[in-house]
């Protein structure tokens, strides 16, 4: 597994954390776009790993080797483990982004799949909680409330236990953005601009129709998880 760990992003914390789950992400951007954002100090955003559509792995914040420093990838979030309630995932988690514009409508490479089980067989030697696939999971799970919808529909949950997880019953994992907002997303692909900047502000759009959607739809009944 070839790692680049030249590019780091500033935006990271200085103590190093605890690592009891994996975050897994959409970048809602190509791979140019989103090293830029992660290295931009005014934007205060990060993650641990980035893995390309050719299935390149880039360690924006330290996480290999058993050290892992705090990253801003999950904002916001809630996760209940049977009688236990976990807050603030960035305390306590790393996140992997995979490039992908929006993966509720488009599929992620075999590259990237076959990344991700790399990295991640290599952290669960430095992180022993990450042995258990009940401690991955997606951006969506714990802050779908909020409207997050990534990694998304096209994500193959099943595909990646059986990947990291052979021998082990898997829990369900499923994405959080419905269907006829999913159906409502790909007629835009017939419109998708051919230069880079418009198709940047266009993807941009795109995802932050389905999070405003799902935000909206959850408004009524889930307004914020309080236990």
């Amino acid at each position: 597994m070839k790692i680049r760990s030249d590019i780091r992003s500033p935006n990271v914390g200085v103590d190093k954390i605890p690592v009891e789950f994996l975050v897994i992400h959409y970048t809602a951007c190509d791979l140019k776009r989103t090293l830029s954002l992660f290295l931009d100090p005014g934007l205060n955003l990060s993650t641990h790993i980035v893995i390309a559509e050719n299935g390149d792995i880039y360690e924006l914040v330290e996480c290999f080797g058993g050290v892992a420093r705090m990253a801003h990838h999950a904002g916001e979030s809630f996760w209940r483990e049977r009688q236990k309630k976990w807050r603030g995932f960035n305390n306590f988690s790393l996140g992997i982004e995979l490039v992908n514009q929006n993966g509720n409508i488009l599929a992620y490479s075999d590259q990237q799949y076959q990344a991700l089980r790399a990295v991640v067989r290599e952290l669960q030697s430095s992180y022993p909680k990450l042995n258990s696939p009940d401690r991955i999971l997606g951006h969506e799970h714990i802050a779908g409330w909020r409207g997050k919808v990534d990694p998304g529909y096209m994500f193959n949950w099943n595909r990646f236990y059986r990947d990291c997880f052979p021998k082990v019953r898997a829990p369900r994992r499923e994405g959080k953005c419905p269907k006829a907002i999913i159906e409502a997303l790909k007629k835009f692909l017939v419109i998708v601009p051919d230069k880079r900047i418009q198709k940047d502000a266009f993807w941009h759009a795109l995802n932050f129709i389905a999070e405003t959607s799902l935000a909206l739809i959850n408004q009524a009944s889930v307004r914020k998880p309080n236990g």
